[in-house]
């Protein structure tokens, strides 16, 4: 079932928007284009109300300062959506 946006209120709603577009997220991307602190709160919340958000844990370069390497992060998107909108 896709979700709209208008289903729900403040960072819900730009989080099922975001995904809604086929695009994916994660906790950096969410903290740097929309301010929102605790991404996997508001993904949490989602799921909740029943909506379905697949997640795949992926590597990223570690930050500076700890020795390179990876750090695995967790990438959101919603199954069934392609990017540029539901399917």
């Amino acid at each position: 079932m896709i979700h709209r946006a208008d289903e729900f209120t403040g960072q819900a709603r730009v989080v099922i928007a975001h995904l809604n577009r086929g695009w994916p997220l994660t906790d950096a991307q969410a903290r740097k284009k929309y301010g929102i602190a605790r991404l996997a709160d508001v993904v949490y919340k989602l799921r909740r109300r029943r909506v379905q958000i697949m997640t795949e844990l992926i590597q990223v370069p570690a930050r500076l300062g700890r020795g390179g390497g990876t750090a695995t992060v967790a990438k959101y998107t919603r199954p069934g959506v392609r990017r540029g909108g539901a399917h």
